[in-house]
């Protein structure tokens, strides 16, 4: 199945229940679990698994709300499972609502801001132990502010998206799993027997009416939107987690730097970066200038 890799028809396999995320996939001679399938799947379309999932989620989701509401057998069942664990909601509300956006390019932006803070932080500490003749001069007081600046935003954007993403995970978290899990062993079979009250000649009709618009592998629906969900609850996990890791260290760093200052008796003014990038940019100007004189004298 060479063109699963394309997205539009993977999406389309998983949400009709043609494909199992239990099963594994050939591919090229070779078996791909559902997770490894997909991982591929965002290689070949330039994608991110956070992307693929919640499309996948969502396309499910969407499926299976259409065949409940136009569908009076599939309807009709879901209520009777409904009544049997005594709850007073409608077909449709086994399904949450996720308020909350993330991206995996909010990631990325967490990740980089990160790495470039470290890398400076790091930077100055090499410089001071190379020079240890440092003495405490303007730019070195305006290094020590705006890498406590950078710190603190960098901290305030890493809690704010740890947050954003708890949400998510208990947004996403099925209120009625027990539902979704009884639903996801009734096959197409239990749907066409599920009719009540009708007179059985009528009943054949419905049957018949309603056969050709219940999915063969409709349990398998219900049983990938399942796993759909805990597949993006661990990536989510792991996001949450990396996050954790990358605050832990910048905490650590940014109590140092408070430190530093407050040791060193330094106001903590507004950083003004527009003049420090003017001083080094007027530093380097210069030192271009007097070379350039310098080889004018030479020749």
């Amino acid at each position: 199945m060479d063109n699963i890799l394309n997205e539009k028809v993977y999406l389309e396999k998983y949400t009709t229940g043609f494909l199992n995320i239990q099963d594994k996939i050939k591919l090229n001679e070779d078996e791909h679990s559902f997770m490894e399938l997909t991982l591929k799947l965002c290689n070949t379309n330039n994608t991110d698994l956070l992307n693929i999932l919640t499309k996948l989620k969502t396309s499910i989701e969407l499926y299976l709300k259409e065949l409940i509401s136009k569908n009076s057998s599939i309807n009709d069942h879901v209520k009777n499972i409904i009544q049997e664990w005594s709850l007073d909601i409608e077909p449709e509300d086994i399904f949450n609502n996720i308020k909350q956006v993330f991206t995996y390019n909010i990631f990325v932006e967490d990740t980089i801001k990160y790495n470039e803070i470290m890398n400076a932080i790091n930077t100055f500490k090499a410089s001071i132990d190379n020079d240890l003749d440092t003495d405490l001069d303007t730019n070195i007081k305006d290094t020590i502010l705006l890498l406590n600046m950078n710190c603190k935003d960098c901290n305030n954007s890493i809690e704010s998206n740890i947050n954003t993403l708890v949400k998510i995970i208990n947004e996403l978290e099925p209120l009625y799993n027990y539902l979704l899990l009884d639903l996801s062993i009734i096959h197409k079979s239990d749907y066409m027997n599920s009719i009540e009250n009708v007179d059985k000649s009528f009943s054949q009709l419905i049957n018949r009416n309603n056969n050709k618009d219940i999915p063969e592998n409709i349990h398998i629906i219900f049983l990938n939107y399942i796993y759909v969900i805990n597949y993006l609850k661990k990536e989510y996990h792991f996001l949450i987690t990396t996050l954790k890791s990358m605050l832990i260290k910048l905490i650590v760093n940014d109590t140092s730097i408070d430190t530093l200052i407050k040791k060193l008796n330094i106001k903590k003014d507004k950083v003004n970066l527009d003049n420090i990038i003017n001083n080094v940019y007027d530093k380097d100007s210069s030192s271009d200038e007097s070379s350039d004189e310098s080889d004018n004298e030479s020749t």
